[in-house]
């Protein structure tokens, strides 16, 4: 059955009551807007730089008194080096970069990096330096090239939703400036961020770089590089707990990123409906931090947005004031249903408006975001059937969002078929992986699922669970993609409503493109 174009249905008005909400702390008021950029450490970033960037790693630089000469820009890739680049070899999975030293050389690459001896075939006059590690040299060169632009840095963080945050950051963005690099995809490690960084060219005027972490101590050397002059934290919850372990280190890394943006001059955007954010943000003093909260019973001030989702579910009413500029009930349509991405809608709303974007500039600019795979999208088949396609990745925040959205989109009005949650394991979770799976019995009860279909061998405890607990909807557990997608397509009916949801590593993708084409084969 071929897929209809995605849809974006009405639903029934979405429950703003939220739990207690401890006291929120009351940013100052500040008049002028400022976007803070740290000063250029050269005006030309040549090879003196260079050097003086790598010299913790540097073993050998030949010849021995290189000339000084200036540098046009930083490359991984061979294939993109032009007149006068840099070019550095880091070692991949199947080759290693230095395999391709010959080709950056005869594409007019200037000078070269690499943790290889020089190549005995190298021109004399080409500069070579060895040093001791590849990729941190890597490292150290894209945090020198970020220093030598004038542009404002963002960046995102978070345990959920930093993604589609930046996405729609850069997206509101662009309606102010007239070019906003981003991280591609989610390029957000070790390698990933310093190829964002190494990007930035003199057409850009502002980068938003995505910063993702998976152990203790990786966020303080990301923000090395990195040097945010602005960093939005979108949440804190259960992820990659295998190196992380628990929820507190999570938080502690995580928020590192707004006490070391703060302490550096920078500003801080405060996510107060997060309990961790906001305990940090009481930490940091008013003139380095902002705020947003879509907690309905919070009264805009200075310096807090407060968000307000409209009874359909699809636009947020902003009211509040970013260092000078004014929210007036500002209406802003959701690019991504939920109200999880009603928060990451409104965080990057409050980013913005520090950089001195307005309401109308930001609204221009989303017209142009284009969501990410496998991210909240919704799609109806030929049958009716609508199908929530969010399987980019998932740990229990994100699956009790989806969920959530689920049952909100579900009872839009004349919709009165079942709702399907369709779900595969969540990866990294450490040792308390099982309990994790489990708990979520907790929220499809509350959410009234009346099919559950799982996939992959950590869903076995949650299927336990429901069935030990005598959950009323019905529960199956199956070994493929194929089978659960056979068993959707026998079963829906036109009013039907399904989630697909899992880890990335679990693509639970196949399900719908099984769902789309009965002739795909898992």
């Amino acid at each position: 059955m071929p897929a209809k174009k995605t849809v974006n249905p009405a639903a029934k008005k979405i429950s703003e009551k939220s739990p207690k909400q401890p006291k929120v702390v009351k940013p100052s008021i500040t008049t002028k807007v400022v976007i803070p950029v740290k000063p250029v450490e050269a005006t030309i970033f040549d090879v003196d730089v260079l050097l003086a960037a790598l010299r913790p790693v540097i073993r050998a630089v030949t010849p021995e008194k290189p000339g000084n000469l200036p540098l046009k820009a930083i490359r991984v890739d061979s294939r993109r080096c032009r007149k006068g680049d840099v070019f550095v070899a880091l070692k991949g999975e199947k080759t290693h970069g230095a395999e391709f030293i010959p080709a950056a050389v005869k594409a007019g690459a200037a000078l070269v990096v690499s943790e290889q001896p020089r190549p005995g075939d190298l021109p004399a006059s080409m500069i070579h330096v060895e040093v001791e590690d590849g990729l941190l040299a890597f490292r150290k060169l894209a945090s020198a090239w970020r220093a030598h632009h004038r542009i404002p840095v963002i960046a995102v963080a978070g345990s959920v939703g930093k993604t589609t945050t930046k996405d729609i950051l850069a997206a509101i963005l662009g309606g102010k400036f007239k070019s906003v690099l981003k991280t591609e995809g989610s390029q957000n490690g070790f390698t990933g961020i310093p190829v964002t960084l190494a990007a930035i060219s003199k057409e850009h005027k502002a980068a938003v770089v995505e910063i993702g972490i998976d152990d203790v101590g990786a966020m303080a050397q990301h923000l090395d590089v990195v040097r945010p002059d602005i960093t939005i934290v979108t949440a804190v919850a259960p992820e990659h707990l295998e190196k992380l372990r628990d929820i507190e280190t999570v938080a502690a890394e995580e928020t590192l990123a707004l006490k070391r943006t703060a302490s550096a001059g920078g500003i801080a955007v405060i996510n107060f409906d997060d309990e961790y954010c906001r305990v940090m943000g009481s930490s940091i003093k008013a003139e380095h931090r902002v705020g947003f909260s879509l907690y309905p019973k919070l009264k805009p001030r200075p310096d807090l947005l407060v968000g307000r989702l409209s009874t359909d579910g699809l636009s947020v009413e902003v009211s509040g004031e970013i260092r000078g500029q004014r929210f007036a009930r500002e209406t802003f349509n959701l690019p991504l249903l939920g109200k999880h991405n009603a928060s990451n809608l409104l965080g990057a709303i409050c980013v913005a408006a520090v950089t001195g974007a307005t309401p109308d500039e930001m609204r221009k600019g989303l017209e142009a975001f284009v969501p990410g795979f496998g991210r909240s999208r919704i799609e109806q088949l030929d049958s009716g059937v609508l199908v929530i396609c969010d399987y980019y990745n998932a740990n229990p925040a994100s699956v009790s969002a989806a969920l959530d959205l689920l049952r909100d989109r579900s009872t839009m009005a004349g919709r009165r078929g079942k709702k399907y949650a369709c779900l595969g394991d969540m990866l990294e979770l450490g040792r308390d992986e099982e309990l994790l799976h489990r708990r979520l019995a907790d929220k499809l009860a509350a959410t009234g699922v009346d099919k559950v279909l799982l996939f992959g061998e950590r869903m076995k405890w949650l299927a336990d669970e429901l069935r030990r607990r005598k959950f009323e909807s019905d529960v199956e557990h199956f070994e493929s993609h194929l089978t659960l997608s056979d068993h959707l397509k026998e079963n829906l009916r036109p009013d039907d409503y399904v989630l697909i949801k899992g880890s990335r590593g679990m693509a639970m993708e196949r399900v719908w493109e099984n769902l789309q084409n009965p002739k795909t084969l898992d």
